[in-house]
This record gives structure tokens, C-alpha cells and sequence, in this order.
């Protein structure tokens, strides 16, 4: 009655594939957010218990997480973005808004903002 699809489904069209990364990203983006909280918890602790988690957090395997993670984080964001000239049709005139309107503004705050952060944290860290 139904055809199995076997594990590795998920693998045999592109899209299936983006699909189940960008799933998989969040997965690594809920540990982070727990990571980070976390660290707001042990920044209020005596420094020994803040430095340990720091030297934790820098240990050789997080950081290979952490490079995984915002490699999905960046995946994910890109893949959500342009999901949108297929979830919304803006119409003007009866005419259709292109997709790139949609999407270009998305991507300039998007720099905007992570240009913002490294500012912030060149600026922090030159302190």
C-alpha cells in the first residue's frame, strides 16, 4: 500500500536535502541559545565557576560546534529568506512584486545588522 522510502530519502533531490540541513539547523541553533543562557547564568557566579565555563566554551570540540552552528545559523537564515517570494504575493496594480524586492531589503538589514554587531564587538574588544 505504501512505498517505503528508506533513510536516506532526503538525499536524493537537492531540495530535499536543503530542506532537511535547514531543519537540522535549528537543532544547533536552540544548543547555542541555551549556551549563551548558560553563560548569562555563570557570568553572576563567582569567577572561577564564569572562567571554567569560558574555558569550556573554547575548548578545541565547542569550537568546532560553535563554527557548525552559525554555518547552519547562516544556512538557515539564507534558505527562510528566500522561502519568502513563494509565501507572500504582494500584488500592485494587479501586478505581482517581483521576488528580488522582497528578498533584497531582507538581506541588506540582514548585513546591516551583522555589520552593526562586528562594529560593536570590534569596539567592545578594542577596550
Amino acid at each position: 500500500m505504501f512505498r517505503s522510502l528508506g533513510w536516506t530519502w532526503w538525499t536524493k533531490r537537492p531540495s530535499y536535502l536543503l530542506v532537511f540541513l535547514r531543519e537540522t539547523s535549528s537543532v544547533f541553533i536552540a544548543v547555542q541559545v541555551v549556551l549563551v543562557l548558560v553563560l548569562l547564568h555563570k557570568a553572576g557566579q563567582p569567577a572561577a565557576d564564569y572562567q571554567a565555563y569560558l574555558d569550556f566554551l573554547w575548548n578545541p570540540g565547542m569550537v568546532v560546534f560553535h563554527v557548525i552552528s552559525i554555518a547552519f545559523a547562516l544556512l538557515h537564515t539564507y534558505t527562510w529568506f528566500n522561502l519568502l517570494p513563494q509565501t507572500i504575493a504582494i500584488r500592485i496594480m494587479g501586478r505581482r512584486i517581483p521576488g528580488l524586492l522582497l528578498v533584497a531589503p531582507q538581506f541588506g538589514a540582514w548585513a546591516v545588522v551583522t555589520g552593526l554587531i562586528i562594529a560593536w564587538v570590534w569596539w567592545v574588544g578594542a577596550g
